[in-house]
C-alpha cells in the first residue's frame, strides 16, 4: 500500500509539475491497485487517463478488466469491453473476453456471458 501510495504521490508531482503522464505510467498505476485490490482507485485512474487525453492500450483494458473481474464487477468489465475498444480503437486480446466469459460462468450468469460473446464476435 505505502509503494501505490508514493506512486501516486509522484503521478500529482507530475502533474504539478507540468508533466502530461503517458499511457505507461498509467498503466503500471492501474496495475498497482490489482495488486491491492482497489477497483475504484483503478476506474478512476482509468477515467483520468482518459479525460486527459491518453489513449489508453490494449494493456490498460486487460490489466482494467482483471481488476473488476477480481472485485467481482463482472457488469461494469463486460461494459467496458462493450464500449471502450471501440470508443478508442483498441484490440482486445481473445484470452481478455474469455476471462471474463469464464467468470460470468463461474457466478452462473449465463445471459451476460453470452451477451460477452456476441460483443467478443462484433468486435474480432
Amino acid at each position: 500500500a505505502e509503494r501505490q501510495d508514493v506512486a501516486m504521490g509522484l503521478l500529482n508531482a507530475m502533474k504539478k509539475a507540468g508533466v502530461q503522464p503517458d499511457a505507461y505510467i498509467y498503466n503500471h498505476l492501474i496495475a498497482g491497485c490489482a495488486d491491492l485490490a482497489k477497483a475504484q482507485q483503478a476506474k478512476q485512474l482509468y477515467q483520468e487517463m482518459v479525460s486527459s487525453g491518453v489513449k489508453p492500450t490494449h494493456v490498460t483494458l486487460s490489466v482494467l478488466v482483471r481488476i473488476l473481474e477480481r472485485g467481482r464487477l463482472l457488469k461494469e468489465a463486460s461494459a467496458l469491453l462493450e464500449t471502450e475498444p471501440v470508443a478508442h480503437g483498441i484490440v482486445v486480446e481473445a484470452r481478455v473476453y474469455l476471462q471474463l466469459l469464464r467468470a460470468h460462468l463461474r457466478e452462473r450468469q449465463g445471459r451476460h456471458a453470452a451477451r460477452l460473446y456476441r460483443v467478443m464476435l462484433a468486435h474480432s
